[in-house]
């Protein structure tokens, strides 16, 4: 199996060939101008535009994906959760730099509400930017 990173930047709706994974409702206004904006890259072995469908096929066999955001844009954290959703493994592992060792345990044992889970990860209480644009990845 191979290992590739794949970088989202600078996303949004435009004639892009990664329009199936972008969501159609797009909310981030800021930069859409940018000629990367609606573009999805891998970087391995080498920078190119990647299309939804070899997009998907490329992370559907992949030991490890890195898949970059600004944190404070909630069309990436859509656009993370879609991939995520497109991964037919089984045995699915999503590590979040933003949750601590020590809340660990709520991840494993979380609420059935996604409230309660921002909640009890004191996401807002610990300055991340707020929990409703993160929901969709958890």
């Amino acid at each position: 199996m191979k290992a590739l990173s794949i970088a989202l930047l600078a996303l949004a709706i435009a004639s892009s060939p990664a329009r199936a994974v972008i969501p159609e409702n797009w909310q981030e206004e800021q930069l859409t101008d940018h000629p990367l904006v609606g573009r999805i890259f891998k970087i391995k072995p080498s920078i190119q535009p990647v299309a939804a469908d070899d997009l998907r096929e490329a992370i559907n066999g992949s030991v490890a994906i890195a898949i970059g955001e600004i944190h404070d844009n909630r069309d990436h954290h859509r656009i993370q959760a879609r991939l995520i959703q497109a991964l037919e493994a089984d045995d699915i592992t999503v590590v979040f730099e933003m949750v601590p060792e020590r809340l660990q345990t709520v991840l494993d044992n979380p609420p059935s509400n996604m409230g309660a889970l921002g909640e009890a990860l004191e996401w807002e209480a610990r300055g991340w930017y707020t929990w409703y644009i993160y929901r969709p990845i958890f």
